[in-house]
């Protein structure tokens, strides 16, 4: 896997790497021909390789492409059908712990005043895909201004919105909740209560 980082140069061989989720490290970096990133402070993109085992970076240069925020994560444990918490791998070992709402689907609650049968099953139809340790590769959502420091597109309750690739060839998690019937289309207007009825059946 390789991933594409927004980096500045703050000293000859150092820089501040932006890893996603608000998390901005300096870093000492030798790029894949031996070189240090030289010249003076400003932003450079940098596209790295990373080891499929280990998850260590292996290979580091400076390109013109366009940063991704596409994450390796784990998964550390399901909350409903379209809410997980997942350990994500920013760099080298780095980790993240973050709530990840799933991008463009809206199940039923499977907890508090409003939670239905309907919502258990969805929560545990998630559960079934998910079990905790799971490998899965996040997508979030982008912003276009920084806000707290980062870019990660962060819903009403605080949840990173992404979407979720089982690694498994198949479609998103997203598109087997609507495919499967325990989730609804949502583009995060309006109430999504208001897509089921009372028993927590879809409308």
């Amino acid at each position: 896997m390789s991933r594409i980082f927004q980096a500045t140069v703050v000293g000859p061989a150092r820089l501040r790497v932006d890893h996603g989720f608000g998390v901005f490290a300096e870093r000492d970096v030798v790029l894949a021909d031996g070189s240090s990133p030289l010249g003076p402070a400003g932003s450079i993109v940098l596209a790295t390789a990373i080891h499929a085992t280990s998850r260590r970076v292996t290979r580091i240069q400076v390109t013109t492409g366009v940063p991704t925020y596409s994450f390796l994560a784990k998964v550390v444990r399901v909350v409903d059908g379209d809410t997980l918490w997942v350990d994500v791998d920013l760099w080298d070992g780095t980790i993240f712990r973050a709530e990840i709402r799933v991008l463009g689907v809206n199940c039923p609650e499977s907890h508090g005043p409003t939670a239905s049968d309907a919502g258990r099953a969805a929560a545990a139809y998630t559960s079934s895909l998910l079990p905790a340790g799971k490998a899965i590769r996040i997508q979030t959502q982008r912003v276009n201004i920084h806000l707290a420091g980062h870019e990660e597109k962060v819903e009403v309750h605080g949840r990173f919105l992404s979407d979720v690739d089982l690694l498994d060839g198949g479609p998103s998690l997203g598109q087997r909740l609507l495919a499967s019937g325990h989730a609804a289309g949502y583009d995060g207007t309006g109430k999504a209560v208001d897509m089921f009825n009372a028993d927590g059946t879809l409308k």
